[in-house]
């Protein structure tokens, strides 16, 4: 399991017994996880729109280690 909020990691929590504050807590976190994966997804989208068809995006991400976001800051940055 490398992310405890993935799929693997919420089969774990889900088979952990916990009191039942401590299951709550856990939960309430998952579905903050959840909700906020969502918001990177319509960020991404909005950026990789915003982007669309600028040289320099592809010139960046061809650098090992910057990914889209990286190369997106880079670029709104400047």
């Amino acid at each position: 399991m490398t992310d405890v909020f993935g799929r693997a990691g919420k089969r774990f929590l889900a088979e952990l017994e916990l009191p039942e504050i401590s299951r709550a807590r856990i939960e309430a976190n998952v579905r903050l996880a959840e909700e906020i994966a969502g918001e990177v997804a319509l960020a991404e989208r909005e950026l990789s729109r915003l982007l669309r068809g600028d040289h320099r995006l592809a010139r960046l991400t061809r650098i090992p280690g910057i990914g889209f976001i990286t190369a997106a800051t880079v670029l709104t940055e400047a």
